[in-house]
């Protein structure tokens, strides 16, 4: 499954991420980091997980100016678990699926005058 991260994935996030990199990085820097992405308006964070809630997969995606270039979103992170192997072109086809009904969604809530449909994403 892939949602939307929040906050409670970071611990989860940053294994990940280790794991992936091989490395340890600290982990003060890597919450500042992860908390700036989250906050950001301009990026969509998605995780992957599998039935028991493992994170096996981290994709960011920053919104591009669309008049500027010919995809409005561009992958800034993409960190997939080695056990996952080959998973990568999977979770960005989904990311953007995922992402295109999200903006579709936000559309449609501003064009009906409900709520207001840039608090899912920037249109």
């Amino acid at each position: 499954m892939i949602r939307l991260a929040t906050s409670a994935d970071g611990a989860r996030v940053f294994r990940l991420m280790c794991c992936a990199k091989g490395t340890q990085c600290p982990y003060p820097a890597f919450e500042r980091a992860y908390g700036a992405l989250l906050g950001s308006a301009r990026d969509v964070n998605l995780v992957a997980e599998d039935a028991e809630g493992r994170v096996w997969g981290f994709i960011s995606l920053h919104a591009q100016n669309p008049e500027d270039a010919d995809d409005p979103m561009a992958i800034s992170q993409i960190v997939v678990s080695p056990q996952m192997h080959g998973m990568h072109a999977w979770l960005v086809a989904r990311s953007y699926r995922l992402v295109h009904a999200l903006r579709h969604y936000a559309r449609a809530l501003a064009a009906d005058g409900g709520l207001d449909g840039r608090e899912l994403l920037t249109a």
